[in-house]
């Protein structure tokens, strides 16, 4: 797989993952308790660029995990779910479903990806 072709075709992993940063921002833009800098973001924002500048068939997988251990994270703070029904506080109720959008795309893409390239490394071994 050519550099030029990976950008596009991990977008969603890689989209994901940034989705799931920016998300984190606008529940603190609207008075969720966050770190000044929030690790969750850092940890989005580094796994969407080690997806993008990997080269290898299994690397979207790494976006799969962040996402993975971030909805582990997510179920385990009521909070969390509580703000997904709360459009009252809108920033922090936006925030929270960018982030859910970005998280279950990301963990779906990177799944499938990481699927689909491993087969395609497979099946050109055995040629």
């Amino acid at each position: 797989m050519s550099s030029g072709s990976v950008i596009p075709r991990r977008a969603p992993v890689w989209g994901g993952l940034l989705l799931g940063a920016i998300g984190i921002f606008v529940q603190k833009a609207g008075g969720v308790n966050y770190d000044a800098v929030p690790p969750g973001a850092i940890i989005f924002v580094v796994g969407a660029i080690l997806v993008l500048a990997m080269p290898w068939a299994w690397v979207p997988v790494i976006g799969a995990l962040i996402s993975l251990f971030m909805v582990i994270g997510f179920v385990r703070r009521p909070d969390s779910l509580a703000r997904l029904g709360e459009p009252g506080e809108f920033l922090a109720f936006l925030g929270t479903w960018i982030q859910v959008i970005g998280v279950v795309l990301a963990l779906v893409a990177g799944i499938g990806l990481t699927v689909s390239g491993m087969r395609a490394g497979k099946a050109s071994t055995q040629s």
